[in-house]
């Protein structure tokens, strides 16, 4: 009696033929990238499927225009796990996944990947873009970085270059940041540690903290009903603080009692680069 749902094992070397992007379109599996040093592609598949037709499934392949596309075949085997070796000849790779999670280590490469619900992580690649609804994104060492989810979280480690991320509902993470921060929230959190470059930030509701014990580029952040803490230990910065009706602390007290907007201007350290913050009705509280 043959096994509807037994497991299988499918491995292959593909040559490249002059594809300088390799695109994998596995909408269920958790895939696995790393670098490669020799010049063929090389996949190892995990299915799961009808015993008697295990042994002849092959993936879905297109080679168009220094593309090669990569698929999961027949629909009655399922793709369960991708594992991928990829040599630097590639430029580029593109991952288009559904729920499975997706780990990316390819040092150089040129990464987009789109997904729904799985978890996404990258590293050293030179520049990344995910898009990911529910799932969380987490990247380190990356020179550009541009991220978007609507309520998983974004962690970010390392970026070196320019870093956009944008989320609905979840946090945003950032450290160790030498390159320019854009982030954007409505109601999730975003926090900021040891940024060098220019930093600006907006939410809605979410909270923001930044937290820089040296020098970094000045910036703005923003948000309608959220706190803002500032340490600013460290820093060399022109400062302005605001808030229309909440409250506003610095080290040395509270300042304004009266009911209304609260304002100071700072010189921490050295001064220099222009930073400002405003909450329209949460308070701000900064240390330095």
């Amino acid at each position: 009696m043959s096994d509807a749902h037994a497991p299988g094992l499918y491995r292959s070397e593909l040559a490249i033929e002059g594809a300088e992007r390799l695109v994998l379109r596995f909408p269920k599996a958790d895939l696995s990238a790393l670098g490669a040093e020799n010049g063929h592609v090389r996949i190892e598949i995990e299915l799961r499927g009808p015993s008697e037709a295990l042994g002849s499934w092959v993936p879905s392949m297109r080679r168009v225009e220094g593309l090669l596309v990569l698929g999961p075949g027949d629909d009655s085997i399922e793709v369960t796990g991708l594992r991928v070796r990829v040599p630097s000849s590639i430029r580029d790779l593109e991952i288009h996944n559904r729920e499975g999670e997706v780990d990316v280590h390819v040092p150089g490469i040129g990464l987009l990947v789109e997904s729904e619900s799985g978890r996404i992580s990258a590293r050293d690649a030179e520049s990344a873009e995910v898009l990911c609804i529910a799932g969380d994104i987490q990247v380190e060492n990356i020179a550009h970085a541009e991220l978007r989810s609507t309520s998983g979280k974004i962690v970010c480690q390392g970026i070196k270059e320019r870093l956009i991320a944008k989320s609905v509902t979840g946090d945003i993470e950032v450290e160790d940041s030498t390159g320019e921060l854009n982030l954007e929230t409505k109601s999730g959190e975003i926090d900021v540690v040891r940024p060098a470059g220019r930093v600006m930030i907006q939410t809605n509701s979410g909270d923001i903290e930044v937290e820089a014990v040296g020098p970094f580029g000045g910036g703005d952040v923003a948000t309608s009903s959220g706190h803002i803490n500032l340490n600013l230990d460290g820093a060399d910065l022109e400062l302005r603080a605001e808030t229309l009706s909440g409250r506003l602390y610095v080290p040395e007290g509270e300042i304004g009692s009266a009911a209304g907007p609260r304002r100071t201007a700072l010189t921490i350290g050295k001064g220099g680069r222009r930073f400002h913050a405003k909450s329209v009705s949460g308070n701000v509280e900064i240390d330095y």
